[in-house]
C-alpha cells in the first residue's frame, strides 16, 4: 500500500511544483524525511519538523522556531503537558496523539487521562514508515485534523478517500507522465529534471517514460547549496537524528557517511537532548517497559524509575516516587498482558506486576472485575425508542435482533462510578470492554479485542477506526438470547472466560466450543431462576450480580488446574452444558414441550 502512496504522492508533487506561483508564499519541500512531527514555523510557513523545513530551503536555526516555543511565548505560558492520572489504567497500544498541537500522549486514553477531550487530540502518523516532503496540505475527521499531505493522513489512520479534504488548490498546469506503479524504485532523494516535469530520481523518471541520459539532467543544487548525494548502495534507517557537515544537512549520521562525510571529523550533531519542556530525553539505547509508575525528579516527570533513569537521574537521590500505591521493581519483568487485579485500593494489570509490587495476590488481591457496555451506548427499548444504556433497568424490552424485542431479566454487571477503558468503534460508535463478545460477518462471536479495521459488523457497516475511550460507568444488561443490539450493531451478552480467544483451548488444542455457547449454556440455571421463575439476583457492591461473581471464581478456579485435571473435567462440563442447551431449547417452544410430555406420557403407559 505504501508503494502505491508513495507512487501518488510523487505525481501530485511533479504537478505541484510545475503549478506553483510565484506569489506562494510556503516553498514545498522535496526530501525523504521521517514522520517525526516536531512542527516548526519559518516565517509565515509550517512544516511537520526541521528537515522538511530545511528541504524547502530554510535554514532552520536561522529563520525557523519551533511551534511549540512560538505558541508558549504567544500565550506567555510554559509549554507544560499534564501529566495523565495515575488512577486511571490505560492499555499499551502505541496509537500516538497529539493535543492542542503541543503535548503527545501514547493513545488517546492517556491523553483524555490527562484532562484532554477527543476534540483536542489528532491521531499522529505512525513513526515506522516515511513520507515524502511534499506539501499538499489536508484536514481529516470530524475534529479537522491537519497533516503535510496524504501519505502522513493515511499513516495516522484515516481514509483519505472519506475522511479528508484537500486544503490546497491545484490550478490548471500542463501534466507530467505518472511513473508506472509496477517498477519497484527505491525512495532515495536524488531529484533530476526531465523537461519541465521533476521526479525523485532517475528510476522514478524512467518509470515515467524518460530516458534519463537524453531527457534529463540531475538537480545537483538544493536549496542554494551543493551537497553530495548518500550513495544509493547504502542503506539507512529513515531515522531523523539530523547532523551537519559544512552547509549541508542530512537527517542521519548513516546518510552524512553515505554522502562521503566523515561524521566525527566533519558533521556536529543537531538532535536536541531536551523535550520541549526542558527536560532531558531518554537515552533511546535504554530500552524500558511501558508501566506507568511515575517518578518525579525536579519539575520533571518521568512514567516510570527506568525512564528517569535513561534521561540522566539518579532515581535514588534526584527523584520522588509517586507513592500512593507501591511501585513494582523494574527488575522482575512481567508482561503487558492485561487483566488487573486490586490490591489493598491499588490496581495493577496483572498478577506480576501486583506481585512485583510487594503483594502476595492469593492473600492481598481481588481480581479486577471484567467490564461491558458503556453508559452512553444506545439501545432500543419498545415503545421508547433510543435509550443510554445508563437509563435502562430491569424488565424493559430492548431489540436483540431484526424486529425481535426481549424482556432485560437482570445486569451481571452494574457500575455507576467504575471508570473503565472502552475500544470504541467507528462508524458505528459502539463502546465495550477488550474482553467483551460481538459478532462479526464470517467470524461469529468474538471478543472485541480481535477485530480489526476492515471487519464487518451485524449492522453491515465496515470498521473504518477503533479508538480507546474512558468512560465512567459500565454496564451488562443480560436478555434470555444472550444477545442484545448496541448502536444499530448486535453484541454478546458476554465476557470471554480466555484472553483473546474466540473458541475454548485446552492448552494449545481447539476444542471448537465458542465461548459464547459455553457462556450461555452455563447460564440456564440462572435464566431459568430469574428470568423463568422471577426470582430476583442483588447486585453486590462490586457491580456483578451474584451468580456472575460465583461463575467468574469457579472459572478461575478451573484455569488454576493443571491441564491433566482440566481435561478430566471438560467432558462432563460440555455434556452438562449440553443438556442446558437442550433443555432450553424445549422451554423455548412450548408445542415442542407438549409433544416431548405426550410421548413420554405414552412410553409410560
Amino acid at each position: 500500500m505504501m508503494n502505491s502512496i508513495i507512487s501518488v504522492l510523487l505525481v501530485i508533487s511533479t504537478v505541484l511544483r510545475a503549478t506553483t506561483e510565484a506569489t506562494d508564499a510556503c516553498p514545498a519541500g522535496d526530501g525523504l524525511c521521517i514522520t517525526l512531527f516536531d512542527p516548526v514555523l519559518c516565517g509565515d510557513c509550517e512544516y511537520s519538523n526541521s528537515c522538511f523545513a530545511a528541504s524547502a530551503g530554510f535554514n532552520v536555526d536561522a529563520d525557523c522556531v519551533s511551534k511549540d516555543e512560538a505558541a508558549a511565548a504567544a500565550n506567555q505560558t510554559e509549554n507544560v503537558c499534564p501529566s495523565p492520572d495515575s488512577a486511571t489504567v490505560c492499555t499499551f497500544v502505541f496509537l500516538p496523539v497529539k493535543c492542542d498541537g503541543l503535548c503527545d500522549y501514547p493513545n488517546s486514553c492517556t491523553a483524555l487521562s490527562a484532562g484532554y477531550n477527543e476534540s483536542s487530540c489528532c491521531p499522529l502518523p505512525d513513526p515506522e514508515y516515511a513520507c515524502i516532503a511534499l506539501s499538499d496540505p489536508i484536514k481529516c475527521g470530524q475534529y479537522d485534523c491537519e497533516y503535510s499531505n496524504k501519505c502522513f493522513a493515511e499513516l495516522a489512520r484515516f481514509n483519505t478517500t472519506t475522511d479528508c479534504t484537500s486544503l490546497t488548490k491545484v490550478e490548471d498546469t500542463a501534466e507530467c507522465p505518472t511513473p508506472d506503479t509496477n517498477i519497484l524504485c527505491n525512495f532515495q532523494f536524488d531529484p533530476v529534471t526531465c523537461g519541465d516535469c521533476q521526479y525523485t530520481n532517475s528510476c522514478v523518471a524512467g518509470a515515467a517514460g524518460f530516458v534519463f541520459e537524453t531527457d534529463c539532467t540531475k538537480d545537483d543544487q538544493v536549496s542554494g547549496t551543493i551537497c553530495p548525494t548518500p550513495s544509493s548502495e547504502t542503506v539507512c534507517a529513515e531515522i531523523f537524528s539530523p547532523v551537519t557537515c559544512g552547509d549541508c544537512e542530512y537527517s542521519n549520521s548513516c546518510k552524512a557517511e553515505a554522502a562521503g562525510f566523515t561524521v566525527a571529523t566533519d558533521c556536529n550533531d543537531d538532535a536536541d537532548t531536551e523535550s520541549p519542556t526542558g527536560c532531558p530525553l531518554p537515552d533511546e539505547g535504554i530500552v524500558c517497559t511501558g508501566l506507568y509508575s511515575p517518578y518525579f525528579c525536579g519539575d520533571c516527570q518521568y512514567s516510570n524509575s527506568c525512564v528517569a533513569n535513561a534521561a540522566g537521574f539518579d532515581t535514588d537521590s534526584d527523584c520522588i516516587p509517586d507513592l500512593a500505591c507501591p511501585v513494582p521493581d523494574i527488575d522482575v519483568l512481567c508482561t503487558t498482558s492485561f487483566a488487573p487485579v486490586t490490591c489493598n485500593n491499588c490496581e495493577y494489570s496483572n498478577d506480576c506486576l501486583a506481585e512485583a509490587a510487594g503483594f502476595v495476590v492469593a492473600n492481598d488481591c481481588t481480581t479486577a472485575t471484567f467490564l461491558c457496555f458503556s453508559g452512553s451506548s444506545l439501545v432500543t427499548v419498545k415503545d421508547k425508542g433510543l435509550m443510554p444504556l445508563q437509563d435502562i433497568v430491569v424488565g424493559d424490552e430492548v431489540l436483540v435482533d431484526s424486529n425481535k424485542y426481549e424482556k432485560i431479566y437482570t445486569f451481571g454487571h452494574r457500575d455507576t462510578t467504575q471508570e473503565a477503558v472502552f475500544l470504541k468503534f467507528l462508524p458505528s460508535g459502539l463502546e465495550l470492554t477488550e474482553d467483551h463478545m460481538i459478532f462479526v460477518d464470517g467470524k461469529g462471536p468474538i471478543p472485541a479485542s480481535m477485530v480489526k479495521i476492515g471487519d464487518r459488523l451485524s449492522d453491515g457497516q465496515q470498521i473504518e477506526r477503533i479508538q480507546n475511550v474512558v468512560r465512567t460507568g459500565v454496564y451488562g444488561p443480560f436478555t434470555p438470547s444472550g444477545a442484545i443490539i448496541v448502536n444499530g450493531v448486535k453484541a454478546s451478552n458476554y465476557i470471554v472466560i480466555q484472553k483473546s480467544k474466540s473458541t475454548f483451548f485446552l492448552g494449545d488444542f481447539n476444542t471448537g466450543f465458542t465461548l459464547h455457547w459455553i457462556a450461555h449454556s452455563f447460564m440456564f440455571p440462572y435464566r431459568v431462576w430469574s428470568y423463568h421463575l422471577g426470582f430476583e439476583d442483588p447486585i453486590l457492591e462490586n457491580g456483578l450480580s451474584r451468580w456472575c461473581e460465583r461463575s467468574m471464581s469457579l472459572g478461575a478456579w478451573y484455569f488454576s488446574q493443571n491441564m491433566v485435571v482440566m481435561g478430566f473435567l471438560l467432558v462432563p462440563l460440555v455434556a452438562i452444558l449440553e443438556i442446558f442447551a437442550s433443555v432450553e431449547s424445549v422451554l423455548s417452544y412450548p408445542g415442542v414441550l407438549i409433544a416431548v410430555i405426550t410421548v413420554l406420557s405414552f412410553a409410560a403407559i
